[in-house]
């Protein structure tokens, strides 16, 4: 079946995620992980594949990452970015083929939010502090949950791309796993700094969001 065009796809996605103000094509990290997503989910949109099953194939890969880091952290680091491009393929075959459904919306934040949680165990098994991870998931939750109360309240176009979205998150997790594989004698420095980056970036991305809603939902 035919394929929309990437910028159809980022046209698509604005509506998607209710952001009519946020050109995709004009954020540089944001445009890159679309475009790499788009790149993939291109011949899953062509056979029609249910975006669905391609969403539970993303939590099986971030269950795996758990599953090695203890003895392979480069290949979890693999794993982390096969299961985040997985689960990007998803929504974006949804958008391609017309298929997103408010269960496939619930089901991919859902998730989003236990993969997140795979990758911090995954860190934690590779070397990282306990204590870290914990307020790593505290702020990206915060983050999260801040985002999702304002739809709830009734600000449809959260568009703000703050510096703590999952594209920061994927990659301090993969620096950190990398990082135990290069320093065997210092396993822990590599997890802790990915958790470090994780926990300062989603403070300051939900700084970043607060600051968007205070000036746009005082209404």
């Amino acid at each position: 079946m035919a394929v929309p065009t990437l910028r159809e796809y980022f046209d698509r996605w604005q509506i998607q995620h209710h952001a009519p103000d946020l050109d995709p094509a004009g954020t540089t990290l944001l445009r890159l992980f679309l475009t790499l997503t788009y790149t993939c989910a291109r011949p899953f949109a062509r056979r029609n594949v249910a975006p669905d099953l391609l969403t539970v194939l993303g939590l099986v890969w971030a269950g795996l990452v758990v599953a090695v880091a203890g003895f392979s952290p480069v290949t979890a680091a693999v794993f982390v970015l096969v299961s985040v491009v997985t689960d990007g393929i998803d929504g974006c075959v949804a958008a391609l083929n017309n298929r997103a459904t408010r269960f496939g919306f619930v089901l991919d934040s859902v998730v989003d939010r236990l993969s997140d949680g795979l990758y911090l165990s995954a860190l934690i098994v590779a070397g990282g502090e306990p204590a870290w991870a914990v307020a790593a998931g505290g702020a990206l939750m915060t983050l999260e949950y801040t985002r999702a109360r304002a739809g709830g309240a009734g600000l449809r176009e959260v568009g703000v791309v703050t510096v703590g979205e999952r594209p920061t998150r994927t990659v301090a997790s993969i620096a950190g796993l990398v990082g135990a594989q290069l320093l065997p004698e210092k396993p822990w420095v590599g997890p802790n700094v990915g958790l470090a980056i994780i926990v300062v970036t989603g403070v300051l991305g939900t700084v970043q969001l607060g600051w968007y809603l205070w000036k746009n939902g005082r209404s």
